[in-house]
């Protein structure tokens, strides 16, 4: 901000200490409402009129081809710089005209004022024109089909009168009247508007005609220094703003709840050393975070929000690969199951599952053979498929062997067998997805498992955020929140500093085992 007001301040000063070498001619001139032009009395109507006149002028002033044939008409070997603008609290308008030289400053505003002139009176005469032309059209239009209509009236009076006949008669009747009055009205109209048309012609006259000025332009370096000041304030000022908000980065929860329209369920702080083993111990700030995020979609769970629209099972998605969508399920089933529940999630990432690393079970045999009918597996025995992990309720379906076209599977009734037989038999399932801006996976998903939690890591950016929701809504999903992963900016996790001893991780390559004695 101080740079920018300095090199206002310095510029505004080098500007106006410039030796001044221009001249102004100013030409005023009137403007009058077309009722009191006309010998009426003016309406408020009519000053808004005089408003719109004057900013019409003003436009046709300004324009550089009004300048140009300007020049031309005096033999000018630069064009004037020509501006019009109105007194304040009267009916009268400038026209300053400057030029290099003091004499033609004021010709050139004269010329400039009477050019105007001619172009209103020319213009007005147009519109009088079009006026008188559209009248004769429909006065002539009025005029056939009233001659029509009283022919066939009189044709109608020389046959034999029946019942059909009269009731023909008087329809032309009315008509013919009808157009009487049309006809009696448009030229009682045209006459009417008629003072109005002559009075436009005459609303601008000249006033009081340009005189060589005084004294050339100069400039006001105290006026040019406070403007400058201000100026310098306001623009550092918004470039400060831009800068800042300049990063697509979320900085706080309530962003991203304003761009995905969605609660931020919980934030799971940054923890050091996590990518070894995924799984946190009870003790850390990470693992608050889950029971955190656990409580949230219990007490969505009880008040029914869920069960009403038959969302009970949950798909964990994330904008773009690598934002911890795998940990957050794996963690949340860990912490649903610790609460009572019996939980199973489900690697439904076909193409680079990791759930099962995770949790230490096989990759195969799991949901991709299910779905292609590979071993023959059963979409019907999906419980049966489901592998026991060492914490206790708590299930995996991992993603079994590899399969072509994982979207169109997933997108099958196979898919919605394996999900309501799953349903049937745990109290919570939690499906790992593909993410939605890389495969379609997700989106194919989602006609099976419309609930969906958004995982978004602390440097996801705004756009690919608002991208994922825009499709998640677009393929008819139910957005119930946010997870906000891997948080590090106080403003995503305010208590980043709190509990610090315990941030480390303290399970060791054991595997789930020790985190079920760290656990206990």
């Amino acid at each position: 901000i101080a740079v920018v007001v300095g090199v206002a301040v310095v510029a505004a000063i080098a500007l106006t200490t410039l030796p001044a070498a221009r001249w102004t001619g100013t030409a005023t001139l009137r403007v009058e409402p077309g009722t009191a032009a006309s010998g009426g009395v003016v309406r408020a109507d009519d000053l808004e009129y005089v408003d719109r006149l004057i900013n019409t002028y003003a436009k046709v002033v300004s324009n550089r081809a009004f300048a140009d044939a300007l020049a031309e008409k005096l033999r000018l070997d630069e064009a004037p710089t020509l501006e019009l603008e109105g007194v304040p609290s009267t009916n009268l308008v400038e026209i300053h005209a400057t030029t290099p030289d003091r004499a033609v400053s004021a010709k050139a505003a004269n010329a400039a004022a009477t050019a105007l002139i001619q172009n209103v009176r020319r213009a007005a005469a147009a519109d009088s024109q079009a006026a008188e032309t559209a009248f004769r059209r429909r006065a002539e239009r009025l005029e056939t089909d009233l001659a029509r209509a009283r022919a066939e009236l009189e044709e109608l009076r020389g046959t034999v009168q029946s019942p059909a006949t009269r009731v023909r008669a008087l329809q032309l009747t009315e008509e013919i009247n009808g157009m009487r009055l049309s006809l009696t009205a448009l030229h009682d109209g045209y006459q009417a508007s008629q003072p109005a048309r002559d009075a436009r012609a005459s609303s601008l006259s000249l006033s009081i005609p340009a005189s060589p000025p005084s004294q050339a332009d100069g400039g006001n370096v105290a006026l040019a220094v406070a403007l400058a000041l201000a100026l310098g304030l306001l623009g550092g000022a918004g470039l400060a703003f831009l800068r800042e908000n300049l990063s697509r980065r979320f900085r706080s929860a309530d962003e991203i709840e304003a761009s995905v329209r969605a609660p931020v369920l919980a934030a799971i702080p940054e923890v050091r050393g996590s990518a070894a083993s995924p799984l946190f111990n009870g003790a850390s700030p990470a693992q608050e975070g889950f029971r955190r995020l656990r409580t949230a979609l219990l007490t969505r769970y009880e008040d029914g929000l869920l069960t009403r629209y038959e969302d009970r099972p949950l798909m964990v998605a994330s904008a773009r690969p690598g934002d911890g969508r795998s940990t957050v399920v794996a963690n949340l089933g860990v912490s649903l199951a610790q609460a009572g529940r019996s939980v199973v999630v489900v690697d439904a990432d076909l193409r680079a599952p990791d759930l099962h690393r995770i949790l230490g079970v096989p990759r195969a045999p799991g949901l991709g053979d299910m779905l292609s009918g590979l071993s023959g597996a059963d979409p019907e025995r999906a419980p049966l498929a489901c592998r026991p992990t060492g914490v206790a309720e708590l299930s995996i379906l991992p993603a079994g062997s590899v399969v072509d076209d994982p979207a169109t599977l997933l997108g099958s009734d196979a898919m919605g067998l394996v999900v309501d037989e799953l349903e049937r038999h745990f109290d919570c399932v939690l499906i790992d997805s593909s993410a939605i801006l890389a495969v379609a996976d997700a989106l194919a998903l989602v006609r099976h498992v419309p609930s969906v939690v958004l995982v978004a890591a602390s440097g996801t950016s705004r756009d690919e955020l608002w991208l994922a929701d825009q499709e998640l809504r677009r393929s008819q999903a139910s957005v119930v929140g946010v997870v906000i992963n891997r948080a590090s900016d106080s403003g995503l996790y305010p208590y980043a500093g709190y509990g610090a001893s315990h941030s480390d991780r303290e399970l060791s390559d054991a595997g789930i085992g020790s985190f079920l004695r760290i656990g206990e």
